[in-house]
C-alpha cells in the first residue's frame, strides 16, 4: 500500500494547526485484496486520531481522495489514474500537486504522482485553463476566508504565493518533484 500526503504535510510544512490528508492507494495487482488494505488504512486512521490522555495525536482528513468522502477509502493506482484524466475537477488536481508518498511503497507512489502530475499538465496546463482555475479557486478562497484569516487568505498572504506557484509549476511542467515545499519551489 501506499499512505500519500497531500497539503502541509505533502509539502513538508507541516505543524501544530495542520491536519493530516492522506490518501490510501494499493497497486493494480493488489486489487482483490481492497478489504484486506481498507481495513489497514482504518487502522492507521484509528491509531494516529486517536484520544489520548495527551489529546490528539494527529487529526486525519481522507476527503481529498478520488470522489471524496463517498469514494472508497482505499484506491487502486489505475482507479486514480482514470478519475484524474476523466473526474476530477480542477481543484483536485492542483491539491494533488502539492502531494508525496510518506509511508508503505515510496517509490510506486511518486511514481504514481508523476504520472497525476503529467495528467493534469495536459489538462490544465497545457490549455492554459491553469490560470482561470487558479484564480477561480482564489477568489473564492478569499471571499470565504479572507477576511477571517488576512495572513493566509488575505490578499498579499500565503495562498497567494502558494497560487502563483502552482500556476508557474502547471505552465512549466512535464517533470515531477518528489518534494516541492514553498522554498523549493520559489527557488526553482
Amino acid at each position: 500500500m501506499m499512505v500519500i500526503a497531500l497539503g502541509r504535510l505533502g509539502m513538508n510544512e507541516f505543524d501544530l494547526a495542520s491536519d493530516a490528508d492522506l490518501v490510501f492507494v494499493i497497486a493494480d495487482r493488489d486489487a482483490a485484496e481492497t478489504l484486506f488494505w481498507t481495513s489497514v488504512a482504518e487502522r492507521i486512521i484509528s491509531v494516529i486520531s486517536a484520544y489520548t490522555g495527551d489529546g490528539v495525536v494527529f487529526t486525519i482528513d481522507t476527503r481529498l481522495r478520488p470522489n471524496g468522502r463517498e469514494g472508497a477509502l482505499v484506491h487502486t493506482e489505475s482507479a486514480c489514474r482514470e478519475y484524474f484524466e476523466n473526474h476530477a475537477e480542477a481543484w483536485e488536481g492542483i491539491s494533488w500537486m502539492k502531494a508525496r508518498g510518506v509511508a508503505g511503497d515510496i517509490d510506486n507512489a511518486t511514481i504514481l504522482l508523476g504520472q497525476l502530475q503529467e495528467l493534469d499538465w495536459r489538462v490544465y496546463g497545457q490549455s492554459g485553463r491553469s490560470r482561470v482555475e487558479l484564480a477561480r479557486m482564489r477568489t473564492r478562497l478569499e471571499r470565504e476566508q479572507g477576511s477571517r484569516n488576512p495572513l493566509k487568505a488575505g490578499p498579499g498572504g500565503y495562498y497567494d504565493i502558494d497560487f502563483i506557484l502552482m500556476y508557474l509549476r502547471l505552465r512549466g511542467a512535464g517533470f515531477f518533484f518528489k518534494v516541492l515545499n514553498t522554498r523549493s519551489a520559489s527557488q526553482r
